[in-house]
């Protein structure tokens, strides 16, 4: 999920993430799985803000501009919908 600057802060990220959920426990899932940047503290905020929990790390796995590589959060969160 990305947000453009121009809109961050205004909970669209946040929507799109539970609409992702319900629609996938609609279509028969019961867990998510994500992977956000190390270096990303806002989104891994929104995550851990909406139950998702670190499960592992890939490291080294993204490569930033400036050469240097960040590592990959891996994140888990069971899908419960009443």
């Amino acid at each position: 999920i990305g947000t453009h600057p121009q809109f961050r802060h205004m909970g669209i990220a946040r929507y799109l993430l539970q609409f992702v959920e319900e629609t996938a426990h609609e279509r028969g899932a019961g867990r998510c799985l994500l992977e956000v940047a190390a270096d990303n503290p806002a989104a891994i905020g929104l995550y851990v803000s909406e139950g998702f929990e670190q499960i592992g790390k890939r490291a080294a796995y993204y490569q930033r501009e400036n050469g240097h590589p960040t590592d990959a959060i891996v994140l888990s969160k069971t899908i419960r919908y009443e």
